[in-house]
């Protein structure tokens, strides 16, 4: 069973308007991976990056549009 989460409603109506950038953080467990998979469940363009990725780590270590572009 999911709990909705208020903060659910907020993203999903932020997501709404023009493309955009969400930066979740919090504790480990959390439900933060979850969340984000439950606001973007049946979207297509969506890119997913998990900050436990070596790789997403190093994109986002130097400030670089042109590399984030790329990506």
């Amino acid at each position: 069973m999911l709990i909705k989460r208020s903060l659910q409603s907020f993203i999903e109506t932020q997501l709404k308007t023009e493309p955009k950038i969400i930066l979740l953080y919090g504790p480990r467990q959390a439900g933060k991976t979850t969340l984000i998979q439950e606001v973007i469940r049946g979207k297509q363009k969506v890119v997913f990056l998990t900050g436990d990725d070596i790789r997403t780590q190093e994109l986002f270590s130097v400030a670089n549009l042109h590399q984030l572009q790329q990506e």
